[in-house]
């Protein structure tokens, strides 16, 4: 298990995100079941301070995930399959 500063990340910023997320990934909010958000260091070794937040939403009908930077920036969108 690694350590994470959690002053780097916007928390503005994520929950801005988390709000958005149904709709990103093409999920009616009042259809989502679940949503949780992980946050751990970035894979990145030339930036070891920083953070990879990883968002994931579940509805009945399927659910998928949004991985974004401490600063908000969207790194990756997994749709619902």
């Amino acid at each position: 298990m690694s350590v994470v500063d959690l002053s780097k990340f916007d928390a503005k910023t994520a929950v801005g995100i988390m709000r958005g997320a149904p709709e990103t990934l093409g999920l009616k909010q009042s259809d989502v079941k679940s949503m949780y958000l992980i946050v751990e260091p970035a894979k990145d070794p030339t930036t070891p301070a920083a953070l990879s937040l990883s968002l994931y939403v579940s509805s009945d009908y399927g659910g998928g995930y949004l991985v974004f930077a401490g600063d908000g920036t969207i790194k990756h969108v997994s749709y619902p399959s």
